[in-house]
């Protein structure tokens, strides 16, 4: 998984596959991105696996050992503090500030997982980051996820573990074609507008046979 101890990737690593198949960049760092979004006035959401792989790769969901779990909170936190430490007064923060950034991003929202297959294993680990990223920064708002689809048995699971963990975004990823859309109009009509809310990072309306029907849309802020 990607860590957070180098700022930017060599030029010469820079392009390369991601697990989708897509071309992309490691040399764009996360100060990069945090202060293009600010130049822009957006506000950025950086998604960070949930302690194992994602479904879709070609060895599954494959969990971080139990044992470098912690380690690996370390890192999440650790992207936190980068974003909104002191720079004043906290080491971290003086770390930004050497590469240009005085004062704090104010990061509020982080992404923990991407399209995973909620099972146990995804639970576990997931609970894991979701309460220590509460505990060291109730500031920060936790988007969870959902599935790759908007119907299923990830859905479906995804959703009622939002409920019972009070995970208070999730992140709904659609692939489908724009007929199905089209025959699900009310899609979100009986959405509980009092519980958790939700976004959509990943959208790439096409033909049921053809996902490069139309090109892959996503929201630029959300990186994976």
């Amino acid at each position: 998984m990607f860590t957070g101890t180098a700022p930017s990737a060599p030029v010469e690593i820079a392009r390369t596959t991601s697990t989708y198949g897509a071309t992309t960049s490691r040399s764009v760092s996360v100060s990069r991105v945090l202060s293009a979004c600010e130049t822009i006035g957006a506000k950025p959401l950086p998604v960070l696996p949930a302690g194992m792989s994602c479904q879709n790769t070609s060895q599954g969901p494959v969990p971080v050992a139990q044992g470098k779990t912690c380690p690996y909170i370390d890192e999440v936190l650790g992207l936190i503090d980068f974003c909104n430490a002191d720079s004043a007064s906290q080491q971290v923060g003086r770390a930004s500030a050497a590469m240009g950034h005085i004062e704090p991003f104010n990061l509020e929202y982080l992404g923990i997982g991407n399209e995973d297959l909620i099972d146990d294993v995804f639970k576990n680990r997931f609970q894991q980051i979701f309460d220590a990223v509460k505990a060291a920064h109730p500031e920060i708002t936790v988007v969870g996820t959902v599935g790759p689809a908007p119907s299923g048995q990830d859905y479906e699971q995804g959703w009622a573990y939002a409920r019972e963990a009070g995970i208070p975004i999730v992140d709904e990823h659609s692939y489908q074609s724009s007929s199905w859309w089209f025959h699900n109009l009310d899609h979100y009509d009986h959405t509980d507008r009092k519980g958790r809310r939700s976004t959509s990072a990943n959208t790439a309306p096409g033909t049921p046979s053809s996902s490069t029907a139309c090109p892959k849309r996503r929201s630029w802020a959300a990186w994976n």
